[in-house]
């Protein structure tokens, strides 16, 4: 449940955002195309690693690793500055859902949600292509489960992110595709009177559509 809302506070951010966007629609077809606002949506591949560490009263017992793989998508929401033709700066919000579970010793880990905000920059090697790399904060939902007495374990759990991508131009709309690689360090939990110690990764491959408002297309800002 604390997962739930904790995704729905994203999407009301996210959804503000569009909304204030466009009730400034009027404006946007004399915009100068400087700043550039977009929102968006896409499929993202989602591969975990947890690295597992038990202990029961105390005394270190079984090591091992889960690697749930899942597939979803989501949305996101941005900001790009343009202070030269020949590249940007900006910030995105993003939001996604799908779920992979893995079971080691009799436990499931797995996840659910995740959302993340980050700064980028990016180059355009071409009018229509823009090359980026991006690095910020990632929030995942994780949960663990005992199969033999049903106790479970739920938390979000704060990571960082970095990546890489690629945009396409198509003048009233942008296609990407992207590469992020989290780390979300070591957390401990308890299941009964095991303790959990969980060192957790994972690699995200997204490919998607996002649209800008507020620029003038007829006007590209970025060169020939």
């Amino acid at each position: 449940m604390a997962g739930r809302a904790f995704l729905k506070t994203v999407a009301g951010f996210i959804a503000a955002a569009v909304w204030v966007v466009g009730a400034d629609s009027a404006r946007a077809q004399n915009y100068d195309g400087d700043t550039i606002v977009r929102f968006g949506a896409f499929g993202q591949g989602a591969f975990q690693n947890f690295g597992i560490t038990t202990a029961t009263n105390g005394v270190t017992g079984l090591s091992g690793s889960a690697s749930p793989q899942g597939f979803g998508g989501g949305f996101s929401a941005g900001l790009d500055y343009h202070p030269h033709p020949s590249w940007l700066i900006g910030v995105e919000l993003d939001g996604a859902v799908g779920e992979g579970r893995s079971s080691f010793n009799n436990v499931s880990y797995g996840f659910d949600y995740l959302a993340t905000l980050r700064g980028r920059f990016g180059v355009y090697p071409d009018r229509d292509w823009l090359l980026y790399g991006t690095a910020g904060i990632a929030y995942l939902g994780f949960e663990a489960q005992n199969h033999a007495t049903g106790v479970k374990a739920a938390e979000t759990v704060p990571g960082a992110l970095v990546g890489l991508g690629a945009e396409y131009n198509l003048k009233n709309m942008v296609l990407f595709a992207e590469y992020d690689y989290t780390t979300f360090g070591s957390r401990s939990f308890s299941l009964g009177t095991t303790r959990f110690n969980v060192d957790s990764d994972a690699h995200l491959l997204r490919f998607g559509v996002k649209f800008n408002v507020g620029h003038d297309f007829g006007q590209m800002y970025h060169p020939d």
